[in-house]
């Protein structure tokens, strides 16, 4: 346990290394080319949150077990924007583990997830963009059904990746959803059940490629002055699978008790049937301290 725990620390503090200094949230340059003048804008954020849930027995007459349940998250974003283009980048790491009585511990989240997004802003109600993304975990992964558990995944074991290029439509800064060709790729070097499972292949094959269609879609409401729903959601479809869709829909009910507590609901439903036939389910509900660093 505490080997896995440090090294989930270890990933979040490295994320931070490569954020720019906490000068200001926001920079503008402008740059005169001949008579224009081209204004760049450069925003910046770092949201770090930590829960922990933690009750104790001892010689308590009523009966009950002691637990402790332990979470780090990192979000963080970067953004640089000019009059004919955008680039954006966005990482989120989350890591947290749960210990009930004399059972071992167990992780209960375990999520790096990478974006970057290039748009050509020309003015149209669509714009170009090419995109590319990463999701895997931070640590190893068990399933716990079994006794004893045994490991299923680890640090990029597998890798999800897709790069894409398409046409994308905003609403100010409310919904945002973009469609065009992906290109999918799922990378396993130990645990090759996932790469194998979308190849449907019984061979060693450690990457899988698949290209097909992809959208995505944002979007950032706020409610009020203190309740903020972000929800997001991805579909993929490979070309020699058109009826067959690989669904992720993450969404997240922020409510702010003060500047540094919230309390989150979160709901992340996956459905991947090459993975699965089932449709995966992930839910959350935490109190927990919110730092922003800029």
């Amino acid at each position: 346990m505490t080997s896995t725990f440090f090294h989930g620390i270890f990933l979040l503090l490295v994320a931070a290394l490569f954020v720019p200094k906490p000068a200001a949230a926001q920079h503008v340059t402008k740059a005169k080319t001949g008579a224009s003048t081209e204004t760049t804008t450069l925003r910046y954020s770092l949201i770090t949150g930590a829960e922990v849930d933690q009750v104790a027995f001892s010689n308590w007459a009523a009966g009950g077990q002691s637990a402790i349940a332990a979470s780090l998250t990192l979000n963080t974003s970067l953004m640089l924007l000019t009059p004919t283009w955008e680039m954006k980048h966005r990482l989120t790491i989350a890591y947290g583990r749960t210990k009930n009585g004399n059972q071992p511990s167990a992780v209960t989240v375990n999520q790096l997830f990478f974006e970057s997004i290039y748009t050509l802003t020309l003015g149209w109600e669509t714009n170009p963009f090419v995109s590319m993304d990463i999701s895997t975990q931070v640590g190893p992964g068990y399933d716990y059904s079994q006794n004893p558990p045994i490991q299923i995944s680890d640090f990029l074991d597998p890798a999800y990746l897709t790069q894409s290029m398409g046409l994308a439509y905003g609403v100010k800064k409310i919904l945002n959803t973009r469609i065009g060709i992906g290109l999918n790729e799922v990378y396993a070097r130990r645990f090759l059940s996932y790469a194998k499972a979308l190849a449907q292949s019984a061979g060693t094959k450690a990457l899988t490629i698949r290209t097909g269609i992809e959208s995505v879609s944002s979007l950032h409401l706020r409610c009020g002055r203190r309740l903020v729903l972000n929800s997001n959601l991805r579909l993929f479809s490979a070309f020699d699978r058109l009826t067959v869709w690989d669904v992720r829909f993450d969404n997240t009910l922020t409510a702010s008790v003060d500047k540094y507590v919230n309390v989150n609901l979160s709901v992340l439903t996956v459905y991947q049937k090459a993975i699965s036939p089932k449709t995966q389910i992930r839910e959350g509900l935490n109190l927990g301290i919110v730092c922003r660093m800029f």
